[in-house]
């Protein structure tokens, strides 16, 4: 598949759940090409593509993991996206990738920026609740 063919496999709206099915059938390295514009789609939990996408993000998770930490960041303005990552895609990692995040999450929790504090502090928090009952008992 060429690389138009790929990036005509992004969705168009957030109705646009009908490329889920072929997105889930292309390889590994073709999916790598679009992991950026598929992450957008993420932004909003009420799309009706967010989840469905978010399910074929968490089947990359290697590929993933840098653009979490990317979006996980101080530098991150994008808190809708932020709070997105930790809700649908953080408790779905497997766990030693999410043993490479959580220094992300701590950081929202101990030192928050101003659009954190008034976003996704709350769901990192608990998050890092759940975290830490879970894997360091």
């Amino acid at each position: 598949m060429n690389k138009e063919e790929i990036y005509s496999m992004v969705p168009k709206s957030k109705f646009d759940t009908s490329l889920v099915d072929q997105l889930r059938k292309i390889s590994k390295e073709e999916i790598k090409l679009i992991i950026p514009e598929l992450i957008f789609w993420i932004s909003d939990a009420n799309w009706p593509v967010a989840r469905p996408i978010a399910d074929i993000l968490l089947e990359y998770p290697d590929l993933i993991q840098p653009y979490l930490e990317e979006h996980l960041s101080e530098h991150e303005v994008d808190d809708e996206l932020k709070y997105n990552i930790i809700i649908l895609i953080l408790p779905n990692l497997p766990v030693n990738i999410q043993n490479e995040l959580v220094k992300f999450i701590e950081r929202i929790c101990i030192n928050p920026t101003k659009d954190e504090a008034n976003g996704s502090l709350e769901v990192a928090q608990d998050y890092l609740d759940e975290y830490k009952l879970k894997y360091k008992k």
